[in-house]
């Protein structure tokens, strides 16, 4: 518990850290007479910037929220995440057979930070927002590139 207002604190922010999520995912797959069958398996998720392990009243989250898009340019608004129907255009032009994936993703960030009021103990926890928002396709016969959105949605749904 934060024993002071909002207006009368101060924030401190730690190195933030980055992990890719896949938010979405459509299946291609066309056999080789050209018959062509496609299948959401990752429905779309709806993103929402939160504060975890700190304040958790709603001045707080709403004042930290507003802190790390001021300080830092970090987004903090509902769905940054591109719309899945994004894909169907990579998808409606592929023709080769096979199986493919087309997926949205955005990497999901961790901002620890640090609150004081003056004469008082500091409060501590992390901004989880998002960034880096992406929209791809991979034919899963295809090998990605490491550490990339193309991989991760390899290994979720190439099986």
């Amino acid at each position: 518990m934060v024993d002071c207002r909002p207006d009368q604190a101060s924030v401190t922010w730690g190195a933030k850290s980055t992990v890719k999520v896949l938010t979405g995912a459509k299946q291609l797959e066309i056999s080789s007479s050209g018959e062509r069958s496609v299948g959401v398996v990752r429905p779309e998720a709806r993103l929402v910037a939160e504060v975890a392990n700190g304040p958790r009243e709603e001045e707080w989250v709403r004042w930290l929220l507003a802190q790390a898009n001021k300080d830092l340019g970090i987004p903090v608004d509902e769905a940054k995440s591109p719309p899945l129907s994004g894909v169907d255009s990579f998808l409606d032009n592929v023709k080769v057979p096979g199986r493919y994936i087309g997926f949205v993703g955005v990497g999901e960030l961790t901002l620890p930070f640090t609150v004081t009021c003056a004469g008082q103990s500091a409060i501590m926890g992390d901004v989880h927002a998002w960034d880096n928002s992406t929209t791809g396709i991979l034919q899963c016969s295809r090998t990605p590139e490491p550490g990339s959105f193309s991989e991760l949605a390899k290994k979720n749904y190439c099986c």
